[in-house]
């Protein structure tokens, strides 16, 4: 009986021996932080693996509200020390202070018993505090007008500083969302160095798309902290020991006004038109392109259509260059059109309407209109049988010509008619010689530069050989007349032109062609 006692009494002991002692304590993401930045505050306990454990229901600390809350339980965990077994809970919640402040008066139940958590004192410092040290870091945005009209941009820039003898790494900005904006990423930034800062600055185009007064939320970056890192430590060899840390930026007022009138565009632009080629020939391209540049964005505006009776016509999306150059958005806009014709037109004038925020004023902008006199346009066998006809011509020799050029009497004794007939035929058989010979040295040249040119395209084209047409040329002289018809022929036509013109990034569906042909000879 006796034996029986003193082993419940050696089983309690022993128990009581390695029982697991409880343990509360508080951790926070930072002891100093900067007003505006997020404290993150972790209630630890640790007991028995069997222990219940449960946390005070908290909507404040010190009368910061909550922001957030995670919980989570590790069971079964090991301690280094003494080998035992226990069970660790945690509970976080985050709060916003903005002003110095101690942590206390907080208590975990473990088994129905209140453990008080040692108190923390935070320190928060103010924006006094970051510039008067040249200790801490900052971010801050700027805009360059707080007052801007619909379509308006705006320059903002965002600048973070950094002490120049602190190690931060990880650093990232939070990408900038701002209702009521769209917003651009003008450059990849730069970074400036000074006696005790670095300096890091990117800029951004907000672009207004309501009216209205807007409040630009703060923005804000995260960074990862080296601390107590001392160079010659034997310990850097495991890693520099790194604090996560969040700064947030000033907000921002703007206010963005309706466009006192009816505009298409907004900004202080000039507008010109100009022709690619000033020769104009019937049934060939003429291209016309209209430039708009100036101070604005004119990235989202496009020219519109111009169509024209008995003028096939075809236009490209205009091509936008914007660029930021001395604190200013500038843009370049071109528009090409190509009209196709057998007959002489007139390219209206456009106009388009800009709302000036420099001048307050609606300005038109126009273009001069323009009307088109068409050429035959001569191939090179037309020329060189024009060219000859005169030299034909000129070879039947008239006795009245001989005396009229040599201021002859033809009833003179001295006269004799049959010498200057053969002199007139020498010296015109070497005018012609030499001028052959000058015309045949350039076509020479020519060919020398141009045939290998004509080959490639050629062999580039594969034209398909059909029995209703021997060329694209043909297909296009046989559809041309009926572009009118339906939107498929005009298509087809526009893409003859292109491909003809020796643009090979068109590829021509030749059976489609071929049966559009068939088409129209068919109604002939």
């Amino acid at each position: 009986m006796n034996i029986f006692k003193y082993l419940i009494s050696f089983i309690i002991l022993t128990v009581a021996t390695f029982a697991y002692n409880p343990k509360v304590y508080i951790e926070v993401n930072s002891n100093t932080i900067y007003s505006g930045e997020d404290l993150v505050v972790t209630l630890i306990a640790k007991a028995d693996e069997n222990a219940d454990i449960s946390f005070p229901k908290i909507d404040n600390i010190n009368g910061y509200p909550i922001k957030n809350k995670s919980h989570f339980i590790i069971r079964k965990r090991v301690d280094d020390n003494t080998a035992q077994i226990y069970k660790e809970a945690k509970e976080s919640f985050v709060i916003r202070p903005t002003k110095s402040l101690t942590i206390k008066d907080l208590k975990v139940n473990i088994n129905n018993k209140s453990y008080i958590i040692s108190p923390i004192k935070i320190t928060v410092l103010t924006k006094q505090d970051l510039a008067k040290s040249n200790k801490t870091f900052s971010l801050t945005m700027q805009a360059n007008k707080n007052s801007v009209y619909i379509g308006e941009p705006l320059i903002l820039t965002i600048r973070f500083i950094q002490p120049s003898n602190i190690s931060i790494s990880n650093l990232n900005l939070s990408k900038p969302i701002f209702n009521g904006f769209k917003v651009i990423q003008l450059n990849k930034g730069k970074v400036l160095q000074t006696n005790n800062s670095i300096i890091r600055e990117v800029k951004y185009e907000l672009l207004p798309k309501k009216s209205g007064i807007f409040n630009l939320k703060p923005l804000k970056v995260t960074y990862s902290l080296d601390i107590n890192s001392q160079p010659n430590s034997p310990f850097n060899f495991f890693g520099t020991p790194q604090q996560q840390k969040t700064i947030t930026s000033n907000s921002l007022k703007i206010s963005v006004k309706k466009v006192p009138f009816n505009t298409d565009i907004v900004g202080d632009y000039i507008i010109k038109g100009n022709f690619k080629n000033n020769k104009f020939y019937k049934n060939s391209p003429i291209t016309y392109i209209i430039t708009i540049e100036g101070f604005g964005d004119l990235k989202d505006f496009d020219l519109p259509k111009i169509e024209l009776d008995n003028v096939t016509s075809f236009t490209k999306p205009a091509k936008v260059i914007k660029q930021f150059k001395d604190g200013k958005i500038i843009s370049i806009l071109t528009k090409e059109y190509t009209f196709v014709s057998n007959v002489d037109f007139d390219i209206p004038q456009i106009s388009i309407k800009s709302f000036s925020p420099l001048k307050n004023s609606l300005i038109i902008l126009k273009t001069k209109p323009k009307h088109i006199t068409l050429k035959e346009k001569k191939d090179i066998a037309s020329i060189l049988t024009n060219s000859s006809t005169p030299q034909q011509k000129s070879s039947k020799i008239k006795i009245e010509n001989i005396i009229n050029e040599n201021n002859l009497h033809h009833n003179s004794v001295f006269f004799d008619e049959d010498f200057y007939k053969s002199k007139y035929l020498r010296e015109n058989a070497t005018y012609k010689y030499i001028l052959t010979l000058i015309l045949g040295i350039i076509i020479g040249v020519l060919s020398t530069i141009y045939l290998p040119i004509l080959y490639k395209i050629i062999l580039n084209r594969k034209e398909y050989k059909s029995s209703l047409y021997g060329s694209y040329q043909e297909a296009l002289n046989i559809l041309y007349p009926h572009t009118q018809d339906n939107k498929e022929i005009e298509n087809m036509v526009t893409m003859l032109y292109e491909v003809i013109n020796g643009n090979d990034e068109i590829k021509i569906d030749n059976k489609k062609l071929e049966k559009l042909v068939k088409e129209v000879l068919k109604k002939e």
